[in-house]
């Protein structure tokens, strides 16, 4: 049976709360999806945080936590591995702005040139698609907003 690497049990707009009490859940420290883990199941559930995600992974294979919540690019890519593959994603994809503005670079106020040459290249990036093809290729998945 495989062991799953995020629950993010929705119905009716609220999280699944009855599947995770008295659960443990692993979750990298300091991210927003460790804020998150703990608004929503630090009343349920026991939460251990690890300083990178692979840690949370071999937890959960090992049977110390019931379950990892992560970023669904890195577990596509943890998925892949084959000292993973008793591991499984579960339940659906939790995403928007829940998860903050996105991410973002940083120019001093004087480079405004150098930031409009940047924003016309992610923008060209994303209408002819090339953003589109790179996640596909890196991530495995669409990533584009």
């Amino acid at each position: 049976m495989a062991k799953y690497l995020r629950v993010a049990l929705w119905h009716s707009g609220r999280i699944g709360i009855p599947a995770l009490t008295g659960k443990t859940i692993g979750v990298q420290i300091s991210t927003v999806y460790s804020d998150f883990i703990h608004k929503k199941f630090g009343d349920v559930a026991d939460i251990r945080e690890y300083k990178t995600p692979p840690e949370h992974d071999l937890d959960l294979t090992a049977g110390r936590i019931d379950v990892a919540f992560d970023d669904a690019t890195y577990f596509g890519s943890a998925l892949a591995k084959p000292d993973n593959a008793d591991l499984a994603f579960s339940g659906p994809e939790v995403g928007g702005p829940i998860w903050g503005g996105g991410q973002a670079l940083a120019f001093r106020t004087d480079d405004a040139d150098l930031k409009a040459k940047f924003d016309g290249a992610i923008q060209a990036a994303l209408a002819d698609g090339t953003v589109k093809t790179l996640a596909q290729k890196w991530f495995k998945r669409d990533v584009s907003p």
